[in-house]
């Protein structure tokens, strides 16, 4: 048994090199991979996607492997959490789910009641962060922050999934540049002891 969706850094930018990106999670003991809408695929419409998906996620399962669908909030077309929920029902398939960014739902205007609809056991992981305040439409990943530390619904987010009793793999995601400056372990902890005083704050 591997672990689950620890593959982030393998993000699948060309469908030529997919089944070499699966061969290799395989090898190193890994049986899930996030799969991130690409500069192909944020094009194509709903129901290509879903075919897509499917010939995807049956690739996939040659090696065991599970695959987290992460919409992006600015994509042209499919950028939001309930037209993505759609294109993972229509695909039907048991090895493909959602990783949730906090970022994206926020970016992508998504709802976040939808997330009550979503079985818990299909949402595969969730990425933390939170951004600065600006116009929606002007934030960029390199906006984000500390969880607290800015704008977006992040503890509203959180909450609505422990509503649905989400149990599975959370992840602090930041690319603001000014903290590579930093220490990277007074980072970490930063990271670890915001995140915590939000989820001391859900019921």
């Amino acid at each position: 048994m591997g672990i689950k969706l620890a593959l982030h850094s393998i993000t699948i930018r060309h469908c030529k090199d997919l089944e070499k990106k699966f061969e290799i999670a395989a090898e190193c003991g890994y049986d899930g991979v996030d799969l991130e809408e690409t500069d192909v695929i944020r094009y194509l419409n709903e129901g290509h996607t879903s075919e897509d998906l499917i010939e995807l996620a049956d690739w996939a399962k040659k090696y065991e492997i599970t695959l987290a669908y992460e919409f992006l909030g600015f994509a042209k077309q499919i950028k939001d959490l309930s037209m993505s929920w759609e294109i993972i029902s229509r695909a039907n398939r048991d090895n493909i789910g959602l990783c949730i960014d906090t970022f994206h739902i926020y970016k992508g205007k998504s709802h976040i009641d939808d997330i009550s609809a979503i079985p818990k056991e299909k949402i595969l992981f969730v990425h933390i962060n939170d951004a600065k305040e600006r116009p929606v439409e002007q934030h960029g990943d390199y906006d984000r922050v500390f969880p607290g530390d800015g704008v977006l619904p992040v503890k509203e987010v959180l909450q609505a999934l422990r509503n649905i009793s989400y149990d599975g793999f959370y992840s602090i995601e930041i690319y603001n540049e000014d903290y590579w400056k930093e220490d990277p372990e007074e980072i970490a902890i930063k990271a670890k002891e915001k995140t915590e005083n939000i989820f001391a704050q859900l019921r």
